[in-house]
C-alpha cells in the first residue's frame, strides 16, 4: 500500500468538496460512482485521519470539521 495519496484520489476528494455529491463528482471525474467510492475508500486507508475529514451521508459528502 502507498503511503502518500495519488492525485487521483486527490482529485476526487476535491471534486467531491465542490460538487458535494459522489454522482456530480463522479460525471465530472469521468469515472462510475462505484470507482470514485473505491478512491476515496482508498484515500481513507492512506490518510489515518482522513475518516475525520471525510462525513458522508448516502449521496452527499462534505468535509468535517476538524480541530
Amino acid at each position: 500500500m502507498n503511503e502518500f495519496p495519488s492525485l487521483k484520489q486527490l482529485h476526487y476528494l476535491v471534486t467531491l468538496h465542490e460538487t458535494r455529491h459522489f454522482g456530480e463528482a463522479a460525471k465530472q471525474c469521468f469515472v462510475s460512482q462505484s470507482a470514485l467510492r473505491s478512491g476515496i475508500q482508498n484515500l481513507e486507508d492512506v490518510v489515518p485521519r482522513s475518516r475525520e475529514i471525510l462525513a458522508r451521508s448516502q449521496d452527499l459528502m462534505e468535509l468535517a470539521q476538524v480541530s
